[in-house]
């Protein structure tokens, strides 16, 4: 065996490791788009593994049945690309499954009309051996349907990579490295069917395998280091041209993936530059909503914040995880809806609640206080009734005393009325109260008089303090004492009746105040 067909079938055979071994990986990662790349790994396993024992053939017969082998692959290629693409980009079930059942017949037509090609000989018009090649090379002349699948061939390659330029240019930053990985691995299989076709490889040999395997370690680097079939870069334009919140899109790692414009209006930190970086770093810049940092670091579905200082807003935030076809989660999607002006009415609503209840509370005390008060007023009015004609026959009680008491009494008598009337009653408990009455027992203890602190704080309270010296000859006296004691005593009750009037007077306006706060309107 010639050492360049070795080192060929080494190549082919190490190519078919790679490309099987990248079918498996990707399977068992089960992200969106991986069963596609797995399909086309296994169509270009088995391209490269029977295009390694086609050189190895001896006669046309054993070419002509690896070539049969190896179509088990080449045929479903296309199918296989277009799906893989459709899937990558975001092409919605409907329309996969569609592309899926119109390719899939092509596909098989195209492995029938190579199985029968001996009976009719349009796929490949005639098969030889080059005969400039060290080793057998198959040289093949192709027939109306051969020529019809390298159309559908470079059909289905140029129309993937259309869509996938249509998207790059579409696509926000982090997709475009995405989808230029993708694009990039497919120019390499381009490149080699231009150099097949342009008879620029030695002995005519067919390099498409050797380019595809390329293509497959190109897209497996850019599955581990930009998370390849992660993310549909489509779903930027599907989902943000019918949402009319903000739309911010996270990966696992709460790296920024793309957003919409509505969202800067709440973070207007979110620009083309801070594609990539994580929202963490963002939200802990600004400092003031770590309800949604939160939220984003725990996968929460729900949460409100507030943002603003001057100008307050309320921003209602919702969490989804997005999930790939297998069910694997690949992101998240939160959507912000600023909820000022419904928390706003919401507020309104519960203050307006809280009033009409407090007013329903008032309107029940106004009615509770109204009785009481009315039967406190009638019953002070008739206590003072009373008292007023027991003071206009307080005189009878002066006999049994000397002209000059009874000339005292009588003084005070007239004067009570007055005192009564004009000034506030002084409390012995107050400090100033306290002091003048101290003062007065102290001068009762220095005259020697026992069981007289009662009329002393009679004099304290009718404010008549001053003329407590001028009665004193009146309290040594037993009987004076308690003549004396007794007329205070009128005294004193009427005063205290007219301060409960005065009271009662101003809990009528608190509760005329109560009754129009209750009921405003009338």
């Amino acid at each position: 065996m010639p050492w360049q067909l070795m080192t060929v079938m080494i190549a082919l055979f190490a190519s078919s490791i790679i490309t099987g071994s990248l079918a498996i990986f990707s399977y068992h990662r089960r992200q969106n788009g991986a069963k596609e790349f797995a399909a086309l790994m296994i169509a270009l396993t088995i391209y490269s593994f029977g295009y390694g024992f086609e050189l190895s053939s001896k006669t046309i017969a054993q070419v002509m049945f690896w070539n049969k082998v190896e179509y088990l692959g080449i045929a479903f290629i296309p199918l296989f690309w277009v799906s893989l693409v459709n899937n990558y980009i975001g092409v919605s079930k409907r329309v996969r499954v569609l592309v899926f059942h119109i390719l899939l017949p092509v596909s098989i037509i195209v492995l029938m009309a190579n199985f029968t090609n001996g009976f009719h000989h349009l796929y490949y018009i005639q098969v030889g051996f080059n005969p400039g090649a060290p080793f057998p090379v198959a040289a093949y002349t192709s027939g109306p349907a051969g020529i019809g699948y390298l159309a559908y061939l470079y059909t289905s390659l140029f129309g993937g990579n259309v869509l996938l330029i249509v998207t790059l240019v579409r696509a926000a930053k982090l997709y475009r490295r995405q989808i230029f990985i993708v694009v990039c691995g497919s120019m390499v299989t381009w490149l080699g069917s231009i150099i097949y076709l342009l008879g620029l490889t030695p002995f005519d040999l067919d390099p498409s395998p050797f380019a595809f395997t390329i293509a497959g370690l190109i897209f497996t680097w850019g599955v581990f280091r930009h998370k390849l079939f992660d993310l549909s870069p489509i779903a930027r334009s599907i989902i943000f041209s019918t949402m009319r919140d903000g739309v911010l899109i996270l990966d696992l790692q709460d790296r920024i993936v793309d957003y919409n414009p509505y969202i800067q209006e709440i973070f207007s930190e979110l620009t083309p530059a801070v594609i990539g970086r994580e929202m963490a770093d963002i939200l802990r810049a600004r400092g003031d909503t770590p309800e949604f940092a939160h939220q984003i670091g725990n996968n929460l579905e729900r949460c409100v914040f507030c943002i603003g200082s001057a100008k307050k807003r309320w921003i209602e935030s919702r969490l989804t995880l997005i999930f790939s076809n297998t069910g694997t989660p690949i992101g998240k999607i939160l959507i912000l809806n600023d909820i000022t002006l419904q928390r706003e009415a919401q507020n309104h609503l519960i203050q307006t609640e809280k009033m009409t209840a407090l007013g329903y509370l008032v309107s029940n005390v106004v009615h509770e206080m109204n009785t009481p008060l009315a039967a406190i007023k009638a019953t002070a009015e008739n206590m003072e009734q009373t008292f007023d004609a027991i003071w206009q026959q307080m005189a009878a009680f002066l006999d049994g005393l000397d002209d000059d008491q009874k000339q005292l009494f009588q003084e005070l008598i007239a004067k009570l009325p007055t005192v009564v009337a004009s000034r506030p009653m002084i409390g012995t408990a107050d400090r100033r109260g306290q002091q003048i009455l101290q003062a007065l027992v102290t001068l009762l203890r220095e005259k020697g008089i026992q069981a007289a602190d009662d009329i002393a704080r009679f004099f304290v309270e009718l404010g008549i303090a001053e003329e407590f010296e001028r009665f004193i000859p009146i309290i040594e006296n037993e009987s004076g004492k308690t003549q004396l004691r007794f007329i205070l005593t009128i005294a004193s009750q009427r005063l205290k009746i007219d301060h409960a009037l005065l009271q009662e007077e101003k809990a009528a306006q608190i509760v005329v105040a109560l009754k129009s706060y209750s009921h405003p309107g009338g």
